[in-house]
């Protein structure tokens, strides 16, 4: 029946190939997952599922339901980051909006072994991994990039670096990512990898694709949003987004 779809559409031509596209890779994953032909369900159909998952937080005795952010009293209030979320993350340029990011994933993947994927449109890979290890051995980033480290620092590093290297952390350092891209990279590394969480830094940097093209650029950031937040739910995972605040209004 998807095959059949996927066909009619290209037949058909409706589109842009980056949606056909997108739309082709939504039909395979709706055959991967198992997913019903309906959307909809009657309330008393969901209530007994809903009451597993409360009996299930009760079972794990105050522990986290979400991913953990590594921040104690945040974690207290949230209880995590919950599956289908779309948290932004919203600062002016140069206040520590990626170092926070990178927190996130170290507390995900380093601390919890919880699979992450980071789309950097900003800083290359190893710019990031690169933090990564001066976060995780604290070892001041300025000596690893002038490579100034003192014996005792070397043997630091070594010590701690094959922890980080087996982290459950994917890193796209993609530049002007589309939203399509997003879409299918974190279709193949949900299905591939079980991913639990997506960084993606940062919002202002990502292009809607061939949909909106030349239009106004707040709509544009609105779709992205709106198309984001879709991914989460889709892939049922939470997605922080972070975003660059413009110092203009200042």
């Amino acid at each position: 029946d998807a095959g059949t779809k996927i066909a009619q559409m290209g037949y058909a031509g409706d589109a842009e190939v980056d949606q056909l596209v997108d739309r082709a890779q939504a039909e395979v994953y709706d055959v991967t997952s198992r997913r019903t032909s309906e959307d909809y369900a009657p309330l008393s159909e969901i209530m007994p599922q809903t009451l597993s998952e409360i009996e299930a937080i009760e079972g794990r005795g105050g522990q986290l339901v979400g991913v953990p952010t590594g921040f104690q009293q945040l974690d207290d209030i949230t209880h995590g980051l919950h599956a289908g979320q779309l948290i932004i993350v919203a600062a002016r340029p140069a206040i520590g909006k990626s170092t926070l990011g990178l927190d996130l994933a170290r507390s995900a993947s380093i601390k919890n072994n919880l699979t992450s994927a980071i789309f950097s449109l900003e800083m290359s890979s190893v710019q990031l991994v690169q933090r990564l290890i001066a976060s995780e051995t604290e070892i001041d980033s300025e000596k690893l990039r002038k490579g100034t480290l003192q014996d005792h620092e070397f043997h630091q590093l070594h010590q701690r670096i094959s922890r980080i290297a087996e982290a459950p952390i994917f890193i796209d350092d993609t530049p002007g990512l589309s939203v399509f891209e997003l879409r299918a990279k974190c279709r193949r590394l949900k299905a591939q990898h079980g991913i639990q969480m997506i960084i993606i830094d940062y919002l202002q940097l990502m292009t809607v694709g061939g949909e909106t093209k030349g239009g106004n650029r707040e709509q544009e950031i609105s779709n992205i949003s709106r198309s984001i937040k879709g991914i989460a739910k889709e892939l049922d995972v939470p997605v922080i987004a972070l975003s660059q605040l413009s110092r203009q209004v200042e």
